[in-house]
């Protein structure tokens, strides 16, 4: 008789392999994570890529985002970047006072102060007369259309015949406390100016603020559409920008990261390939 074959089991360490389990999952984690989380800067010319090129004269766009979604902050770094290519600029402000204003460009870098010395820059403080301040003499009723409409008129005029970027920052604060009809063809008015003078107009506003047959006006009288959001994802608030459209142009749709950061402004985060 042949004697009995001997049945030896492997010895296997399923502590081991489940080490390495774990260590795989982690690694594939980390790798999505970090390319989630790990960016690279780009200054705030890339926003040319985006829009397919500068932004076209007799152009208005609409920069459509909540106050926090950094809105603001992209108009104020249109404004700079305008301003160095020796644009002339008209501010109408209805969010901060001009020194606000003014301050706050200083501390991301931006020089407003000598582009308002030189004429370069002209500021509409619209907010300063709502706070009652004192030293405001420029428009004494804000919330009068008329009024406005002949301020910004006047000072258009003063730009010279020269190319010139418009920013309304913000229109919510007259949609919200005027008939609603009467701000948009206030709007639609100075489009037209614009247009005919080959500047920019850049209307700063929030179309989640206001009623949808109003923003659906607004958009509808348009050259363009740049959208700011604030995001949240594990906890960490990050603003994006998303150009949905300009007229003409073949544009980059991809949700860009940004941050405005001092000393250096606007500053987007793209996610590596």
């Amino acid at each position: 008789m042949n004697p009995p074959l001997l049945q030896v089991s492997p010895s296997v360490d399923y502590s081991t392999l489940v080490a390495l389990a774990l260590a795989v999952a982690v690694g594939v984690l980390v790798y999505g994570f970090g390319r989630r989380w790990v960016t690279i800067p780009q200054g705030f010319n890339y926003l040319d890529y985006l829009t397919g090129g500068s932004i076209p004269e007799g152009s208005v766009i609409l920069l459509d985002g909540d106050a926090a979604s950094g809105r603001s902050d992209i108009a104020q770094a249109m404004l700079h970047k305008s301003l160095g290519e020796k644009v002339k600029a008209l501010a109408v402000l209805y969010d901060l006072h001009a020194d606000e204003y003014v301050g706050r460009a200083e501390r991301y870098g931006y020089s407003f102060s000598k582009a308002k010395e030189s004429g370069d820059l002209r500021i509409v403080d619209c907010l300063s007369p709502l706070m009652r301040a004192p030293d405001n003499e420029l428009l004494k009723d804000p919330y009068n259309i008329t009024y406005v409409n002949i301020a910004v008129n006047d000072e258009l005029d003063k730009l010279g015949n020269q190319r010139y970027l418009l920013i309304l920052d913000s229109a919510l604060p007259l949609l919200n406390h005027l008939n609603s009809s009467t701000v948009v063809d206030f709007i639609q008015t100075i489009s037209l100016r614009v247009r005919r003078d080959r500047g920019i107009f850049l209307l700063c506003s929030s179309s989640q603020s206001i009623r949808p047959e109003i923003a659906n006006r607004i958009a509808s009288m348009v050259d363009g559409l740049i959208e700011t959001k604030l995001r949240r994802s594990f906890g960490i608030s990050r603003k994006t920008l998303t150009v949905k459209w300009i007229r003409e142009r073949r544009v980059q749709a991809p949700t860009v990261r940004f941050d405005n950061m001092s000393g250096r402004g606007v500053v987007f985060r793209l996610s590596p390939r």
